[in-house]
């Protein structure tokens, strides 16, 4: 008889948590490694690697972007990079902007035109092979540069499709440094250097800016970072340490501070290529955990051009796992439900956050699936940043409840949240009668 009181007594008070509180469900973490902004970027121009991701990567040479003063040929960027085709499919452009790319071959990459009208650069023949280094303190080429920089954003501007723009312009491959090891000068003093970065932030107005080192401009603008020697230890980990410490950065006429920012990836991205000086085989292959530990603690967002893709023939095993690495992890931990009152507690596993505030609904959903109501959270997913949780509340009615991000180049729901529950398109199903 008093077993039964206790057991009666304890549905009664389920019943009683359940009036009041309502039901309660917890959903397990399942890594996704195919969302929007984050994983690999692989060249735009590569149809066949590029199909597979959610970035592509552009580089934009002076020579090529005008080739007569003033005259800015969109239409080849276009065509060259297959831009359309990549709107389309609701892909996003990782963009960097060079003047000066080292090749077996003397050229030069900024336009004849100005050529023809300072021509007090260098051209060079050295390790890392032929080209011609601007003067970058000219006057001249400060304000065309200024000019196309200003044409190029606009025209960017216009759409949600370029998200990450990476500050060449200044030395090799757009990298901030030159060979002055090999005899050439050394890039401008900071104030000169500003006058290189300033234009990107006035005219790029819904793409995250993102710089080789964390030099003064990067805090003072909140931009971002970008690796290019992701997989070396050696380079990595010294630029880990500048973000981490700061220090200062020798290889301009007066030395640069370069500022700490130890929690950069909380509120701008860090991206970057694999290194060119190990083969992909070996950072994927019996180096895979050393490239994983640097990846891990550089927070990364995305990895291009330099990258696994099909034709690269990596271990698929392990190029799930470095993905899994890169940018965010959304998921629903815990719903509570009562009546059509929905509270959510989401929460971000990832490296870092997504770093626009892209509309998150519910959704209530028929029974093929399709969309029938929406309400919109109020939520900002820039804040959710990595291992944060955040509390959200709705009210909406239907059988079949799922939730969903949309991005605002397709207007439709796009990312896929990290949890173990029946996915329907990009909508993640948190209720079902």
């Amino acid at each position: 008889m008093k077993r039964f009181v206790v057991i009666l007594a304890v549905l009664l008070l389920g019943v009683l948590f359940l009036l009041l509180f309502g039901e309660n469900k917890y959903f397990e973490k399942q890594t996704v490694t195919d969302n929007p902004a984050a994983g690999f970027a692989p060249s735009a121009s590569y149809t066949s690697a590029a199909q597979n991701e959610q970035l592509v990567y552009a580089e934009i040479r002076w020579s090529d972007f005008e080739p007569a003063e003033g005259e800015y040929d969109f239409a080849s960027l276009e065509s060259k990079y297959n831009f359309d085709t990549w709107r389309k499919a609701g892909k996003h452009l990782v963009l960097r902007f060079v003047c000066d790319v080292p090749s077996s071959d003397a050229h030069m990459d900024i336009p004849q035109w100005l050529y023809d009208k300072t021509a007090d650069g260098e051209y060079y023949d050295i390790s890392y092979g032929k080209g011609y280094a601007p003067d970058y303190s000219n006057e001249y080429v400060i304000a065309a540069h200024a000019r196309a920089i200003a044409a190029l954003g606009e025209y960017m501007s216009r759409d949600n499709f370029c998200l990450y723009v990476e500050l060449g312009s200044l030395g090799h491959w757009g990298e901030w440094h030159v060979k002055t090891g090999e005899g050439l000068p050394p890039i401008p003093n900071e104030d000169i250097c500003e006058q290189y970065v300033k234009p990107y932030v006035d005219s790029f107005k819904t793409a995250k800016l993102l710089m080789r080192r964390p030099f003064s401009f990067v805090k003072k603008y909140g931009m971002g970072v970008y690796n290019d020697m992701t997989g070396e230890a050696e380079s990595t980990n010294e630029w880990l340490d500048w973000i981490k410490n700061g220090g200062i950065y020798e290889q301009s006429i007066i030395p640069q501070t370069l500022a700490a920012m130890p929690n950069i990836y909380d509120t701008a991205p860090v991206g970057g290529e694999f290194t060119s000086s190990i083969p992909l085989e070996t950072m994927l292959g019996e180096d895979l955990n050393k490239t994983l530990a640097l990846i891990k603690a550089s927070r990364m967002t995305f990895i291009g051009p330099m990258c696994p893709h099909s034709e690269t023939n990596q271990d698929a095993n392990a190029v799930a796992q470095i993905k899994a690495q890169l940018g965010y992890q959304y998921r629903v931990s815990k719903l509570n439900k009562r009546g059509d009152k929905y509270t959510l507690t989401l929460v971000n596993d990832g490296a870092a956050p997504l770093y626009w505030d892209w509309d998150v609904y519910l959704y209530s959903l028929n029974e093929n699936g399709e969309i029938v109501g929406a309400q919109k959270l109020d939520v900002k997913l820039s804040q959710l940043t990595s291992g944060k949780k955040i509390n959200v509340t709705a009210k909406i009615d239907g059988d079949t409840i799922g939730i969903g991000v949309v991005d605002p180049l397709t207007n439709a729901p796009a990312v896929e949240f990290s949890m173990n529950c029946r996915k329907t398109g990009k909508i993640s199903v948190i209720y079902e009668k």
